[in-house]
């Protein structure tokens, strides 16, 4: 499992997971404000442990709004590249708020509405 993940991560979009998230900044990208408007998804400050807490709110998600503005293919980068700013940015930087080591999130998964 953990060689096809190496290679999955060597080869994902053709270009690599490094290739792909040196093109795509997950915090300022032409499509971002659409990406987050049809997809409402957020870290919002972090728990008592100091984990990052992520927000999706599912059933506002309107894909077919998005595709209009983003094509799928793209929308699918900026969601690789936005998972991948977890480890490289997000946990770090947690780690150092916490001044100990944190290494997951709390993920709060609204479903209202979602089908």
């Amino acid at each position: 499992m953990f060689k096809n993940c190496q290679e999955w991560r060597r080869t994902v979009e053709g270009v690599g997971m490094d290739e792909l998230y040196k093109s795509i900044d997950p915090f300022d990208y032409p499509e971002r404000e659409a990406v987050f408007d049809c997809w409402p998804m957020w870290f919002h400050k972090t728990d008592k442990r100091g984990r990052p807490i992520n927000v999706h709110v599912f059933g506002g998600m309107d894909l077919n709004k998005l595709y209009k503005t983003c094509t799928p293919e793209r929308h699918w980068q900026t969601v690789l590249v936005n998972a991948e700013s977890l480890v490289r940015e997000v946990l770090p930087a947690s780690t150092r708020a916490a001044r100990k080591p944190v290494g997951t999130t709390l993920v709060i998964a609204d479903l209202k509405g979602f089908g």
